[in-house]
């Protein structure tokens, strides 16, 4: 049976700061920076196809595409993530292709300390949670094997949560952003053509649609056709039985 042990992270308190002093001048930085991009461009399918290539170029990965045409514009909305050195260069061949520029943000967030801090804290969970494996081995009765086993599992959740912090703010830095927008405004449609040879030739459209459509009506009729003929011999027979009287 395990008596009057209970087991602490403060004394990994001492340890985490000193990993994290002697290890922050030893790690690079680590920035996570971002570009937010919208022009305008002169041919929409070149610039896509040139933009496309320079991402292919610089070894950057296209993350999503979307792309639109309201009130006359086409536009395309990408999310490029490029490495930190080919960035500036992506981002220059890039502008390249703009004849008009709306707006651009660079944005640029130094989380190297609090990498650093993670780092350590997770280091230090890690122990803790071997020194937590040993009690186990030791327990010797249901109610030690439980609450060691409660205690581990919040343990490892802490060290879960802290691997996926750590995972994220990799990917982050590992890969800078660039949100892009390009459109192209299209030509707007000319007033219509009210010249005179135009106005014949829409007047003579216009009559020929008619006949055809009145034709097509009589189509329609043909029934009445058959019976017109008997009717007329009829009323001409009942003309000549009962003439009109004068």
């Amino acid at each position: 049976m395990i008596e009057n042990q209970e087991v602490s992270s403060r004394p990994f308190k001492a340890e985490e700061q000193a990993i994290s002093s002697s290890k922050r001048s030893a790690v690079d930085q680590k920035i996570i920076r971002t570009a937010n991009l919208r022009f305008q461009v002169a041919d929409f399918k070149k610039s896509t196809l040139a933009i496309n290539q320079q991402i292919t170029q610089h070894d950057a990965q296209l993350l999503s595409a979307n792309e639109s045409r309201t009130d006359g514009t086409l536009e395309n909305s990408l999310v490029i993530k490029v490495l930190p050195e080919k960035f500036e260069s992506l981002l220059n061949s890039i502008s390249g292709q703009s004849i008009y520029l709306d707006s651009k943000n660079i944005t640029a967030e130094d989380v190297t300390t609090e990498y650093i801090d993670i780092a350590a804290r997770l280091k230090t969970k890690k122990a803790v949670e071997a020194r937590y494996l040993d009690l186990l081995k030791q327990a010797k009765t249901v109610k030690d094997i439980i609450t060691v086993e409660e205690q581990l599992r919040q343990l490892q959740e802490e060290i879960e949560s802290t691997e996926a912090r750590l995972t994220y703010l990799n990917r982050q830095t590992s890969y800078n952003t660039i949100n892009l927008t390009f459109y192209q405004k299209l030509a707007t449609t000319s007033l219509p053509d009210t010249s005179f040879a135009v106005r014949v030739r829409n007047a003579l459209q216009g009559g020929w649609d008619i006949m055809i459509a009145l034709f097509i009506g009589l189509l329609h009729l043909w029934p009445l056709l058959l019976i017109l003929p008997i009717l007329i011999i009829y009323l001409r027979k009942f003309i000549r039985k009962y003439p009109p009287i004068r």
